[in-house]
């Protein structure tokens, strides 16, 4: 998609994992990918990233099956059962097969958890005044989420240019990112 490489993934369990947390900062966090996907196998929930802590997500960014859209959805604190905001737009009629750039941006100074798909800055909002982010514990998953149970919502499809940051990026730096910048 981006570069000479990307990852590739089937759904029948695999994945990746980075060798380190998103942590946010006093401002928020964002993350960024490239994501594909086949509309033959996009039949079923997929999780794209997922940042766990020790009792549930720090955030998910997933595909929704049933309303064909992409999915940002980020706990206020890290407990079973704890609430959350929801953020979603729809996959790009023209996306099946193609490279969609996601972006979730969670600003602490605004309020403002953002959701950003291609071009469309920014395709949800939702106000999160009142809540803070916390810092996770375990290992960025790369297509799936982890339950107590185990790994769930398997990715089909392919990634790449997964990018995290502690703090807020703006719609410049998200704009180079989804042409393919880097962040040399």
């Amino acid at each position: 998609m981006v570069g000479s490489g990307d990852l590739v993934l089937d759904g029948d369990g695999d994945y990746a994992t980075t060798s380190d947390v998103v942590r946010p900062s006093d401002a928020g966090f964002s993350v960024s990918a490239h994501v594909r996907m086949n509309e033959d196998t996009a039949t079923h929930d997929m999780t794209v990233l997922s940042q766990p802590g020790q009792h549930t997500d720090l955030f998910t960014l997933r595909y929704v099956a049933t309303s064909r859209s992409w999915e940002a959805v980020v706990a206020h604190e890290d407990r079973a059962g704890a609430p959350t905001t929801t953020v979603s737009a729809a996959v790009a009629p023209f996306g099946w097969g193609e490279d969609e750039f996601i972006a979730v941006v969670y600003d602490e100074r605004t309020d403002q958890l953002r959701l950003y798909v291609d071009y469309d800055y920014a395709a949800d909002t939702a106000s999160v005044t009142g809540e803070d982010t916390w810092t996770p514990t375990g290992d960025l998953q790369v297509g799936r989420s982890v339950t107590a149970d185990g790994g769930t919502d398997y990715l089909t499809g392919e990634i790449d240019e997964v990018h995290t940051y502690a703090g807020v990026l703006d719609r410049t730096r998200l704009a180079f990112l989804r042409i393919g910048g880097t962040d040399d």
